[in-house]
């Protein structure tokens, strides 16, 4: 197989407006803990990247290695839906969290001590030739990607975080 490396985003922490954590300049990874997190689930190597214990964020998986949040989603979904009403925390990047950030529905925690990145890309089979939809398919993907990638940039640059 051959993989490509299509796009990297940096989570960001969040929380409804008006949480605890949405006041602080800085947040303590220990502080981050303290809280429910609601999330899909992070493969072992983030997993292990998190502090121990890990507080009333989650659990590891005792036979996946797997973080499993205390509330655990299946698909990223607009954040603002389920946290307004709760203290949980939850993790998105900014070109998802910006319509509620603007709104003030939510807030960026900030936290520099623990960087969550996910990763995504194409797998092929070597050797094997593709098709001409594939190929299309693969390229509209890219260029999607660096749209995508401006925008986190831009957005970073007007919020103020790296």
């Amino acid at each position: 197989f051959e993989t490509e490396l299509i796009g990297q985003h940096v989570g960001r922490f969040c929380c409804r407006s008006g949480h605890p954590l949405s006041k602080r300049k800085h947040v303590t990874l220990s502080q981050l803990m303290e809280f429910p997190w609601l999330s899909v689930r992070f493969p072992p190597a983030m997993a292990a990247k998190l502090p121990k214990p890990l507080g009333a964020a989650g659990t590891i998986d005792p036979v996946s290695g797997d973080f499993v949040p205390n509330i655990e989603i299946d698909a990223p979904v607009r954040l603002a839906t389920l946290l307004p009403n709760c203290d949980a925390i939850g993790m998105s990047v900014l070109s998802i969290l910006k319509p509620d950030l603007d709104a003030r529905k939510l807030a960026l925690i900030q936290i520099n001590c623990l960087e969550i990145k996910s990763n995504y890309g194409f797998i092929t089979q070597r050797g094997r030739t593709l098709t001409p939809a594939t190929i299309a398919f693969m390229d509209e993907v890219r260029d999607i990607e660096k749209g995508i990638v401006k925008n986190e940039l831009e957005i970073a640059a007007e919020l103020g975080v790296q």
